[in-house]
């Protein structure tokens, strides 16, 4: 449901703007948003940072390192921490002076694509956190529900200005 807001926020962009230059960054935004949680949509149908896993497993006992796992979990961690400061930020940066509303998007995508490599890390301690309860919710869904919905009232506040003035949210 987010990927079709996203995609309908796309054409709404691109459409109510006819004079706008094609290489207008809105429209690419909210369709890049789209693409990523369609993507991320058939992995989590399809499963497949499961096998991803278990390949990472199979290379580890072949290679000889499987049992000193940990330093390398730790710094895929930091790996993971800078590529998402590197990605995340510069999306920020780059909608900051945009429609509030795509700006709010970003929020949500850099949200949900943390958790998604935090998720992929697949640690027992960090699957550990993401499964406890706050007010009898899992964290995890906090996490994942929360910014598909931040992404969604984004798209939504889009849809419904006729054009891209960049309106506070309400």
């Amino acid at each position: 449901m987010a990927a079709w807001f996203g995609f309908l926020s796309a054409c709404r962009s691109r459409a109510l703007d006819p004079h706008a230059s094609p290489d207008r960054w809105e429209p690419r935004l909210w369709a890049l948003f789209a693409v990523v949680l369609l993507a991320l949509g058939i992995n989590k149908q399809r499963d497949l940072q499961t096998a991803f896993t278990e390949v990472g497993r199979v290379f580890g006992r072949e290679e000889g390192w499987y049992e000193t796992r940990r330093q390398y979990q730790y710094a895929f961690i930091g790996a993971v921490a800078v590529l998402a400061a590197f990605a995340g930020a510069p999306l920020i940066a780059a909608t900051w002076r945009l429609d509030r509303a795509l700006n709010f998007g970003a929020l949500g995508l850099v949200l949900v694509l943390a958790l998604v490599a935090v998720r992929a890390m697949s640690f027992h301690h960090v699957n550990a956190l993401l499964g406890t309860h706050v007010l009898q919710v899992r964290v995890n869904w906090m996490l994942e529900i929360g910014g598909i919905g931040i992404l969604i009232r984004a798209s939504v506040l889009r849809l419904s200005r006729p054009s891209g003035t960049g309106t506070p949210l309400a």
